[in-house]
């Protein structure tokens, strides 16, 4: 599977290699541009993209694929609310994101699923059986 293409390619799976070959990175080639780490499990049924995101509400996800590329978001809500009290200090921060991943045509993108708990949202690639990434010999010189 190519994971996204974010950038680079990586392994089989995701961009990187796209998600049946690819390893998802920050936009441009830039490892992780958001901040926000994903990590990437292969097995031989599917893919699974776990990406941390403590502290969020599973509502406010937003998961798609357009033309081959997985779309993750979140988009931290705006508060309208007059607060009672105030932080002396306050380090947490909730950003809004955005990952892609180039997704081969390995992945059964019609069953794509997503879970979110304990902070760490899963989104399952499913594989397409029988399906077998092309591979290149690349000599060294």
């Amino acid at each position: 599977m190519h994971y996204a293409h974010e950038g680079r390619s990586a392994y089989a799976g995701c961009q990187g290699r796209r998600m049946g070959g690819h390893y998802g990175h920050g936009r441009f080639g830039q490892p992780n541009a958001t901040g926000v780490p994903v990590n990437i499990r292969e097995t031989d049924e599917q893919y699974e993209l776990h990406v941390l995101a403590p502290a969020r509400n599973k509502s406010d996800f937003q998961i798609s694929v357009e033309n081959r590329v997985l779309i993750i978001a979140y988009q931290e809500p705006t508060r309208n609310e007059e607060p009672k009290d105030y932080w002396v200090r306050n380090e947490f921060r909730r950003r809004s994101f955005e990952r892609r991943f180039e997704l081969n045509e390995g992945i059964d993108s019609d069953n794509i699923t997503a879970q979110y708990n304990d902070g760490v949202l899963v989104v399952t690639l499913p594989k397409l059986p029988g399906f077998v990434a092309p591979k290149q010999e690349i000599s060294v010189a």
